[in-house]
């Protein structure tokens, strides 16, 4: 089994979800695929109830969530040190799943966020349209990337002996709204799985750390963060937003982990702005001629 099958199979033996009734979906809009990259030293499974939920909200949509090197059904690979030579890897998925021409955006949360724009940064032409959530660059100071808390956060982890007591940490951490128990057991039985090693972590972390916010190519930008995270102060994704001159959301309460938090509100502020897209209200896109 390859690892798009195998990401396909992780998927669709994730826990039961709620059945989620179909919103009616503009016609113009059918065949929109929707990729997905987790946050630092996470894979696919951590997207949670989300993937579904996404999928559900309208009719015609393909949500794809793309492994990181390092983790999940890739975690033996190395993590690279750089975010642009997480690209290639990532994008071999990418490409198992689209046809030319097929409209398409791309979804990045926290260290997902940062290799979605030296995504659209290298091949502008793969997407329509980037979204981030809660992510940072090298535009704010080191203490907003990662604050007090998050430092602190990592330090406990790093000397936690089991599964479950690191996850409950972060859960702690990034979750404000999810039942964090819940959250946490949930993680625990993803990482006994399919454990991801220290070395990689360290290393999807330096790549974090030492990330530069690439000029944004001519496709629309959304930018989706929460104004209590205590992870990564949200004046990150504020500078981000008036780097890239693109549209922000601000969430008054959710925490770092944002899609478990509130994915409804998520999805309540994202397809406004893909039906915005195919209106062609947004910046000139190289996608304008699949848009009308």
């Amino acid at each position: 089994m390859d690892a798009v099958a195998l990401l396909q199979y992780r998927l669709s033996s994730s826990p039961d979800t709620p059945t989620i009734h179909q919103k009616e979906m503009p016609h113009h809009t059918s065949g929109l695929s929707i990729f997905l990259l987790r946050g630092l030293a996470r894979e696919v499974r951590h997207w949670g109830v989300f993937v579904e939920k996404l999928n559900q909200a309208r009719s015609n949509i393909n949500v794809i969530p793309l492994e990181m090197p390092g983790a999940g059904v890739l975690r033996d690979q190395k993590s690279p040190l750089r975010a642009g030579d997480y690209i290639p890897i990532i994008r071999q998925q990418y490409l198992c799943h689209v046809k030319a021409g097929q409209p398409a955006i791309i979804i990045g949360l926290s260290f997902g966020g940062m290799l979605a724009a030296q995504w659209v940064a290298t091949h502008p032409e793969d997407f329509m349209g980037i979204v981030l959530i809660n992510s940072s660059s090298h535009l704010s100071f080191p203490t907003k990337r990662l604050t007090p808390g998050g430092t602190l956060t990592f330090l406990r982890i790093l000397f936690s002996r089991d599964s479950l007591s690191r996850e409950r940490i972060l859960a702690g951490t990034i979750c404000n709204l999810a039942d964090v128990e819940k959250t946490a057991l949930f993680w625990k039985k993803i990482e006994d799985s399919a454990p991801m090693s220290p070395t990689n972590k360290i290393r999807q972390l330096y790549a974090a750390a030492t990330f530069a916010l690439p000029q944004l190519s001519r496709i629309p930008a959304l930018v989706l963060c929460s104004k209590n995270d205590k992870l990564v102060s949200h004046s990150c994704s504020l500078d981000i937003a008036q780097a890239w001159k693109s549209d922000i959301r601000i969430h008054p309460t959710a925490g770092h982990d944002l899609t478990t938090d509130d994915s409804g509100w998520c999805i309540e502020n994202l397809f406004p702005w893909i039906d915005d897209i195919y209106a062609d209200k947004g910046p000139s896109s190289p996608h304008r001629d699949l848009l009308s």
